[in-house]
């Protein structure tokens, strides 16, 4: 259970009541009274923009009381002499990065249930981005988390192995460096290791399942031995609703995101063999094609993506909608999206280039960054705000080598860097129609290695200056004609072109080779 703090009154409950990740309460401010209080018990804050402040006591902990700290002659000594520095770990984006790698921690009974129980069929866990997963004798469980203002939203995946052998052998691989203590109460854990790769032997009849990480990815293989039946591999799918995709992919649907059960990338040795999921039901099972029997067959899927919802609620009478309609990543992993939304809450992060919706009737044109893990780093509206009910879009996004961004909407043209500060704008032409009226719409953009920008779609009726004087096609044919023009990375336009005969054409995507 999450506690609700009370604005009028600086308390905290008991932190043995933290859930097994340490969560205690959401709200409250960061006074210095509430601070002090918090950190006595041994409680922490943590928050980001547009999310109530949530108060953390982990086990991991240890609470040190200045003034009741007794220090040597011989160290105040060292201290008063000098001849030393106080440095701090200032490698953010490193740190990060090596935190998201996905490893198993084994439990000795840190791990509890909300009740203060041990989990001990609980063998190791760990996390991958914004999930945690908990390895059991039969099965996995994934945990994806949501903080919706005064309320957590917990929601759980367990994937059970049907029929699988609950005493397989567990063998750990690669040790990480470092061991971890846990005191709990009165009861004190030493020596908690942590593993790179976890296998169970024998979890089937001469078939071993492994875990370990790959590109910062959770993954798993099923290793079937020679002479084994690789359709003893059953899995049924609690907490979420299973989904088969058009690719082969299995989606696991539930109210907080969605987790991707790849397509199985099915080999022996150097050859592949053709495989497919089947789902009945909430039971996956695996197709596989002939293989060499005398050899092991290892069944590798793709591995699990993270998924999330995106948008949040609408202050006007309209339902809140948000779509996205671009999405590009940059050589970090880093995913952008952009799209449109009338959602009121959850798109701008606080200090965004547009922090607002503006009227409640606007549907407005958005850019969000997010991690390699999923996490939102930040997002914005983007778009004019006047007059009232104005509709629009952001239709592509694509990245350059320095991580910068660049969004299309409508006849504008946007650069942002990687940390989300505005860099600047241009609209692609003069462009109206006989009625005034702006009939521009650039879907798609690409960027060269060079920086150079390339931006598609379409216009009609269109008076002047959308064509640069020499180019394809300098005027348009009649209905809406395609667009496409390039821009220098300071964001002057190079050249654009129309595209098109007498009836209705348009760019849908562009791409350089």
């Amino acid at each position: 259970m999450v506690f609700r703090l009370p604005d009028d009154e600086i308390v905290f409950p008991n932190p043995e009541l933290a859930d097994e990740d340490g969560l205690l309460a959401v709200g409250g401010d960061l006074s210095a009274e509430r601070l002090i209080l918090a950190y006595q018990n041994g409680i922490f804050p943590w928050f980001s923009d547009d999310d109530p402040i949530c108060w953390y006591s982990p086990h991991e902990r240890c609470v040190i009381y200045p003034d009741r700290l007794k220090v040597r002659k011989s160290m105040k000594q060292v201290l008063k002499n000098g001849g030393f520095k106080v440095t701090a770990n200032q490698a953010f984006a490193e740190r990060i990065t090596s935190s998201d790698q996905p490893t198993f921690r084994e439990n000795k009974g840190q791990i509890k249930d909300q009740r203060g129980n041990k989990r001990s069929d609980i063998l190791y866990y760990g996390t991958s981005g914004a999930m945690t997963y908990y390895l059991q004798p039969t099965g996995i469980s994934y945990q994806l988390y949501k903080i919706n203002g005064d309320s957590t939203t917990v929601q759980r995946i367990d994937i059970r192995w049907i029929d699988a052998n609950p005493k397989a052998n567990i063998k750990t691989e690669q040790r990480v460096d470092g061991k971890d203590h846990y005191i709990l109460n009165v009861e004190s854990l030493q020596d908690i290791k942590t593993f790179s790769k976890v296998t169970y032997q024998g979890i089937y009849k001469g078939i071993d399942l492994k875990f370990y990480q790959q590109d910062g990815q959770l993954k798993y293989d099923f290793i079937v031995h020679p002479g084994a039946d690789y359709q003893q591999i059953r899995m049924e799918v609690n907490g979420a609703t299973p989904t088969a995709k058009p690719d082969g992919a299995i989606n696991l649907y539930t109210p907080l995101g969605i987790v991707e059960e790849g397509v199985p990338f099915v080999y022996q040795e150097y050859t592949t063999v053709t495989s497919s999921w089947n789902l009945n039901n909430h039971t996956i099972t695996l197709d596989v094609g002939n293989f060499d029997r005398t050899k092991p067959l290892i069944i590798d899927p793709v591995v699990r993506q993270w998924s999330t919802y995106y948008g949040g609620t609408s202050g006007g009478a309209f339902f809140p909608m948000t779509q996205g309609f671009g999405t590009t990543s940059d050589a970090n992993g880093n995913v952008f999206m952009c799209g449109q939304t009338n959602a009121t809450t959850n798109i701008a992060t606080t200090g965004a280039y547009q922090t607002t919706l503006g009227n409640v009737t606007n549907t407005l044109g958005f850019v969000a960054k997010f991690s390699p893990a999923g996490i939102r780093e930040w997002g914005s509206y983007l778009g004019p705000t006047a007059p009232s009910g104005v509709t629009s879009a952001a239709g592509g996004c694509a990245t350059d080598a320095s991580g910068n961004v660049y969004v299309t909407l409508g006849s504008i043209l946007y650069k942002f860097n990687s940390g989300g500060t505005f860099q600047w704008s241009t609209t692609a032409a003069g462009l109206t129609s006989s009625t005034g009226i702006a009939m521009f719409n650039a879907t798609r953009i690409a960027v060269s290695s060079a920086g150079q920008i390339y931006v598609a779609g379409g216009v009609s009726s269109a008076t002047a200056n959308v064509a640069t004087s020499g180019a394809f096609q300098t005027t348009g044919a009649g209905g809406t004609d395609g667009y496409l023009g390039k821009f220098d990375p300071d964001g002057t336009r190079i050249w654009a072109t129309f595209y098109g005969g007498p009836n209705n054409d348009m760019f849908s995507d562009v791409s350089i080779a």
